[in-house]
């Protein structure tokens, strides 16, 4: 069903919007104190994902550097694939390199499927839930703070 508007509804719409962006403004000053209460934890979770990419980096310079050495040449080029991984773009180009070596693409696929489920997908919920945890802390202190108990 379509829905003809006026210029006049249309921007009455607009102001709409606007007041319900600046109503996100107004939690900024506690999204800002969860971030930084977050960092210390976040700092841990970054730590063991470099350890983790620094061992899958050796894993596959050792296993793939004759069949693909643009990718896995040497260990800073393996971390750099293993990078573009975990941020999964273009981690399929890294794959196709894969599939012209004789033998290598099955072991090519556990090796990424483990890299990306462990990198992209594990580390990045563990950084999510580290950030709502302090989220939902700072908001029922600033509940508490403002005598809105639960």
């Amino acid at each position: 069903m379509n829905v003809i508007l006026s210029q006049q509804d249309k921007k009455i719409l607009s102001i709409f919007q606007v007041i319900r962006s600046v109503r996100v403004f107004a939690t900024l000053p506690g999204l800002i104190q969860a971030i930084l209460q977050s960092l210390p934890d976040m700092f841990s979770i970054f730590i063991c994902l470099c350890f983790f990419l620094l061992v899958f980096a050796m894993i596959g310079t050792t296993l793939f550097s004759d069949a693909v050495p643009s990718a896995f040449g040497n260990l800073l080029s393996a971390l750099n694939t293993l990078f573009v991984c975990i941020t999964q773009e273009g981690w399929s180009d890294v794959y196709r390199e894969f599939k012209s070596a004789e033998g290598l693409s099955y072991a090519a696929a556990v090796y990424f499927m483990i890299v990306i489920t462990g990198g992209a997908f594990i580390f990045v919920n563990l950084l999510i839930a580290v950030i709502a945890t302090n989220m939902d802390t700072a908001i029922e202190d600033n509940d508490e703070s403002c005598g809105q108990g639960p």
